[in-house]
């Protein structure tokens, strides 16, 4: 080893001064929850069930340098850690799908008490089309469709002690006006994977 290495107590590394720390900028207000056109967009978010926060490379938060408390710095003086930043703390890895989870639900346990996020990396699921059928459209005279959308996915529904997923199926609406046929199934898996964290400590 040379530089700066931490590892928890499952031997993964949490720190290095090779790479950058992952740093929580804030929490998202309640306009950020489903906008994504901010400067930090190109980053990943925290979802919790009812939060998210908005994390970045430590380079890209504002922390004074040479201030109080730890700080880790690569051989060319660039800031890798800083303890006067919110880290983002990783707790394991999860990966909800048909085999593991079927069409029930699947709870990946935490600590007792914690509230818990996650860092999606894979997020998968199916929209179904039924009852399709054409018609001509009176003004337009063209053929036309309309049929019924159906989502099949796995959404989160509890994040104290741990996140658990549940398999949902779910009337979205009808859809018309179409000018093609639409395909009875659309998507091309249905999982939820990511890195859960622990977001105790990122609550105000």
């Amino acid at each position: 080893m040379v530089g700066v290495e931490i590892y928890t107590n499952n031997r993964l590394i949490q720190l290095t001064d090779k790479l950058e720390t992952i740093c929580v900028l804030r929490k998202a207000t309640p306009d950020e929850l489903t906008s994504s056109s901010g400067p930090h967009d190109s980053y990943p978010r925290i979802y919790a069930l009812n939060s998210q926060w908005m994390v970045a490379p430590i380079s890209k938060v504002s922390i004074p340098q040479h201030g109080v408390g730890l700080e880790v710095y690569d051989e060319q003086g660039k800031m890798k850690f800083s303890s006067l930043a919110k880290l983002v703390c990783f707790e394991k890895y999860y990966d909800v799908n048909t085999g593991s989870a079927g069409k029930g639900s699947l709870r990946i346990a935490g600590k007792s008490g914690h509230r818990y996020g996650m860092i999606k990396t894979r997020s998968m699921g199916y929209f179904h089309n039924t009852n399709i059928r054409s018609y001509i459209d009176p003004d337009t005279w063209d053929e036309v469709w309309t049929f019924k959308r159906y989502s099949e996915r796995y959404v989160l529904v509890d994040d104290v002690g741990g996140l658990t997923f549940e398999y949902r199926y779910e009337f979205l609406g009808e859809e018309d006006g179409w000018i093609s046929m639409p395909p009875s199934r659309e998507g091309s898996g249905l999982m939820e994977q990511g890195l859960m964290i622990d977001v105790s400590m990122l609550e105000d």
